[in-house]
This record gives structure tokens, C-alpha cells and sequence, in this order.
């Protein structure tokens, strides 16, 4: 079942407000620092929004109106570099090292996409029958 735009941002608050969260505070634990990992989670949710609006709209032009789990990678890569682009040009943003961004960004994703294919289907078994929502 294809989601529908209201079930992917449920499914990626639900998602990276929980293993997106824990991966977060585990990193700001390593590095010292909680605040500037948390606002990049922050900004990788509220850009998340606009990014599953265009996906929603880009798959209505594939024939199965769904995506490919591979193209959930290249999905990954941008909207890294979109919030990389994103917390460099806000104003007083207290911006990590880019080495930080990475492997924070990256322990993230690898969390959401491993949560997103196994976890929430077994938590959640009728979850992609109901176009991705939670509740």
C-alpha cells in the first residue's frame, strides 16, 4: 500500500521521535553536546514535511504509485544535504562540525530506514494498509 502524505508524517514524527530521538540523545552523550543534534533532528522533521509533500506528488507518476525501497536511499542523500544547506544559512544556528552532521545524520537515517522496514510492521501490522498512519 502507497501512504499517503498524512500517514508519512505521522509515520516520520512517530519514527524519528522515537529511534531518531534515542539515536540523538545517545550521539549528544558521545559528543558532549545535546542541544545542536537535537535542533538538526528538529529541522529534519519540519523539512521531512515538505520532503514527503514532493514524494506524494512524485509517485503519483510511477505506475505503482510507490517507491522502490532502493530509491528510499537516494531520498536519504538529499534530504541530508538539504538540512546540511538548511542549518548553515539560519541565523545563530550552533552549527556541528561536518563530520558531526554526518555520522549523526547518517546513525539517524540508518535507525529510521531500519525502524521504518522491520520495526513498524511488526508493531504496527495493518500500518501499511492504512497508508502509513499510526493512529
Amino acid at each position: 500500500m502507497t501512504p499517503t502524505l498524512g500517514g508519512r508524517w505521522q509515520s516520520r514524527i512517530f519514527i524519528l521521535g522515537t529511534a531518531g530521538l534515542i539515536v540523538t540523545l545517545l550521539f549528544g552523550a558521545v559528543i558532549g553536546n545535546y542541544v545542536t543534534p537535537l535542533l538538526i533532528l528538529g529541522v529534519v522533521i519540519v523539512a521531512g514535511f515538505f520532503w514527503d509533500a514532493l514524494y506524494t506528488f512524485l509517485q503519483t507518476y510511477r505506475w505503482d504509485q510507490d517507491w522502490p525501497p532502493a530509491y528510499v536511499l537516494f531520498a536519504g542523500i538529499f534530504e541530508g544535504i538539504m538540512a546540511g544547506i538548511i542549518i548553515n544559512v539560519i541565523p545563530g544556528f550552533p552549527l556541528p562540525t561536518i563530520g558531526q552532521f554526518v555520522v549523526h545524520y547518517s546513525l539517524v537515517w540508518i535507525a529510521s530506514y531500519i525502524m521504518q522496514f522491520s520495526i513498524m510492521r511488526v508493531l504496527f501490522p495493518r500500518w501499511r494498509y492504512y497508508g502509513g498512519r499510526v493512529v
